[in-house]
């Protein structure tokens, strides 16, 4: 008589590890193919769950549960953050990409010397429209990534100070009205038109 009754009881990784080789052994492929997702489930339970974000605004770390206590957004700048929408981080500035920045900053001082940020500035345009021709061509990102450096660097600005008027902006962005997007058109919020007069005939 055949026992259907479930029960508590777990196999051990080691007997887990048995069976799947059985399995294998005996071709019993979905047999082996049920065990291994059971395998990785428990090595997916066994990984630390992350208790921090970094919000993509304003690039400070914030707890999970800060960002549910505040509604779904992020207690530092008051952006929402969809925990369940991936990518809901912005990568953090890598070492390298740290080194880049400075190995530019005293190339360009060298090369250019005490300039101030328009050069650049008018430079960043022109490689924007290249891109533009050609948004593939990793060449003409960096390119703008320098220009936009430089430009930063020579008109004493911080990144503090940047990430502060991006988020100001985001608001005041967040509140404009858009037209329908256009593939390949510039994006120009629909601005406020003053309400017309009416005028009226003297009797």
């Amino acid at each position: 008589m055949t026992n259907n009754q479930l029960t508590d009881a777990q196999i051990s990784n080691a007997t887990l590890i048995r069976l799947i080789r059985w399995a294998d052994e005996h071709k019993s492929h979905y047999v082996a193919a049920a065990l291994r997702e059971l395998q990785e489930r428990r090595k997916a339970d066994r990984e630390p769950v992350v208790k921090k974000v970094a919000c993509w605004s304003c690039q400070n770390e914030v707890e999970i549960s800060a960002i549910a206590d505040c509604d779904g957004c992020c207690p530092k700048c008051g952006t929402r953050i969809h925990l369940d929408e991936e990518p809901y981080i912005a990568p953090l500035s890598a070492p390298d990409r740290d080194q880049v920045r400075r190995e530019h900053a005293e190339w360009s001082q060298a090369t250019f010397g005490n300039v101030g940020p328009v050069g650049p500035l008018k430079h960043l345009s022109k490689e924007a429209l290249e891109a533009a021709d050609q948004p593939g061509d990793l060449s003409e990102w960096a390119d703008m990534q320098f220009l936009l450096w430089d430009a930063q660097r020579r008109a004493g600005i911080t990144d503090e100070q940047i990430t502060q008027a991006m988020i100001d902006k985001l608001a005041v962005n967040k509140q404009r009205e858009w037209p329908e997007p256009k593939d390949g058109e510039p994006r120009l919020h629909i601005k406020s038109q003053p309400a017309l007069q009416e005028v009226h005939d003297e009797k």
